[in-house]
């Protein structure tokens, strides 16, 4: 499954996403001092940076999963002044925050790596969720809609 079966699964469609520029997200690289895994990196490229569903949250937690939530994913500018501002309250230096569950917990890449770790805030801790974005996603894109 792909970041677009997300969208069309999960995706808020008050709040479509707009592609992100390439020279943008490359500035938004050069000053965080790390790369985006390239499947990513091209998700924001061609599709931008969406919103979940409220549907999504309450299926997790009604359910219990494992997977967490996602509220959001962040746009370029997001990206920086997140990952710039919790840097200073502790985030690794070598992580790049690109989504946000519904707690404000943060989902991070680490610099050099492919992995999805999730940055628990309030217990200022961090931990790998997924080998790569794209295991990530296919785990949402799994979960059945309520009543299906």
């Amino acid at each position: 499954m792909t970041y677009a079966a997300f969208i069309q699964k999960w995706a808020d469609a008050e709040k479509a996403p707009t592609p992100v520029a390439a020279d943008d997200l490359a500035a938004a690289e050069r000053r965080l001092g790390i790369a985006f895994p390239k499947i990513y990196r091209e998700a924001l490229l061609q599709l931008g940076a969406a919103s979940a569903t409220l549907e999504l949250l309450d299926i997790v937690a009604e359910r219990g999963l494992e997977t967490g939530d996602i509220q959001d994913f962040m746009t370029d500018d997001e990206i920086v002044a997140t990952t710039e501002t919790w840097r200073q309250l502790g985030l690794p230096r070598d992580c790049i925050a690109f989504a946000r569950d519904s707690g404000g917990d943060l989902y991070c890449f680490r610099r050099g790596g492919e992995a999805v770790w999730f940055w628990d805030i309030e217990a200022r801790a961090v931990e790998k969720t997924a080998p790569s974005f794209a295991a990530w996603i296919a785990g949402f894109c799994a979960i059945d809609r309520a009543g299906a």
